[in-house]
């Protein structure tokens, strides 16, 4: 199977050459008119409608979980009690402060008697803040104002022995018998 030789005087045909390319198509042109500019408030309908569903969601859930995003009284004091362990003398002297502002007979309970340990604190700050609170509540009681004398620069002795008289004071009953304390 031989390719047969051309006829002679016969020429070859050139090889086929790639067709001219298309002339580009003219752009097209739209069928409608362009659409008129859109005023700068167009879209405010829908924004309100959403911002009002945002706000809608938001005031539910405060409906429903408020209680939980705000802390209760107990949860609060055991946060002020722990403060009291604090390696920061301010922090220390806060968390008397908000002790000493505690309302609430249940709360008091808890609060004195970490106010009267604070009376050892090292920091004479924290000391001064704990006799202070400790003078306010009791001026709060029925018949207050008759409480241990406290001096927070006085020598270590002298505070033990005045921080023992504070707890004989807290253990007297004076608290547990009068009615709650008038602000």
């Amino acid at each position: 199977m031989s390719a047969e030789p051309p006829p002679s005087g016969a020429t070859p045909a050139p090889p086929a050459s790639p067709a001219p390319p298309a002339p580009p198509a003219p752009p097209a042109t739209p069928a409608t008119s362009p659409a008129p500019p859109r005023h700068p408030l167009a879209g405010l309908p829908a924004l309100l409608v959403g911002v009002g569903l945002l706000l809608l969601f938001i005031l539910a859930g405060v409906m429903l979980f408020g209680d939980r995003l705000r802390p209760s009284p107990e949860r609060r004091l055991s946060r002020q009690l722990a403060l009291l362990d604090a390696p920061d003398p301010g922090t220390r002297q806060e968390a008397v402060y908000l002790l000493g502002a505690t309302e609430g007979r249940e709360l008091l309970a808890r609060s004195v008697p970490a106010l009267i340990g604070a009376l050892g604190d090292e920091d004479r700050n924290v000391r001064d803040a704990a006799a202070t609170m400790l003078r306010q509540i009791a001026r709060r009681l029925p018949g207050g104002g008759n409480f241990p004398w406290y001096d927070p620069d006085a020598g270590p002795e002298a505070r033990r022995a005045a921080a023992k008289r504070w707890r004989e004071w807290w253990g007297s009953g004076a608290f547990s018998a009068a009615p709650a304390p008038r602000r």
